[in-house]
């Protein structure tokens, strides 16, 4: 599952309502994400971007496999909002103390201006004296990038207490 606008760069605000709208639009794409069942033996992870700064900053790298399509569609304009879900096979061996379910990242921007953003979920397991307790740990990073340092934020939205641990996270660059 993708989930990526299809055009960013015609969806730009010109003043504070068309932004609040264009948030509204995003966030209830993102509740639709949220909402919709995964498939079996999936946890659903959703990140939106949102670019404050007078660049455009486009994803360049990543760990995911993307196709220079789905890469394009990732762009992020002056003021651009992106939204990238992706569910990821989700198996825990009961057995086990400790497991990654996924851990990728993405790169906006370049040597000049940009952040690298890193995500992923990681199941620790305690082994107690009745049963184990399993812990979710999630991972949500971002660093700027380059020679021009800008502000960033990630933080988790939304988080699942229970199997399969999807979460939701929100970049903000600038």
């Amino acid at each position: 599952m993708n989930n990526f606008p299809e055009n960013p760069a015609d969806t730009k605000p010109n003043d504070s309502a068309e932004e609040k709208a264009y948030h509204e639009h995003y966030d209830r794409q993102i509740q639709a994400l949220e909402s919709a069942k995964a498939p079996a033996h999936s946890t659903r992870f959703i990140m939106k971007v949102v670019n404050n700064t007078e660049h455009d900053l486009d994803a360049n790298k990543n760990t995911l496999g993307l196709s220079a399509d789905n890469l394009a569609t990732l762009q992020l304009p002056s003021g651009g909002i992106s939204v990238y879900g992706q569910d990821f096979r989700y198996v825990r061996n009961p057995g086990s103390r400790s497991k990654d379910i996924y851990h990728h990242c993405i790169q906006f921007g370049g040597m000049t201006v940009g952040a690298f953003v890193e995500f992923g979920l990681r199941v620790d397991t305690s082994f107690g004296l009745f049963a184990p307790t399993v812990t979710p740990v999630r991972i949500c990073k971002i660093m700027s990038i380059g020679t021009t340092p800008i502000n960033c934020t990630a933080r988790i939205t939304r988080a699942l207490s229970t199997d399969p641990y999807s979460f939701t996270m929100e970049v903000t660059l600038g």
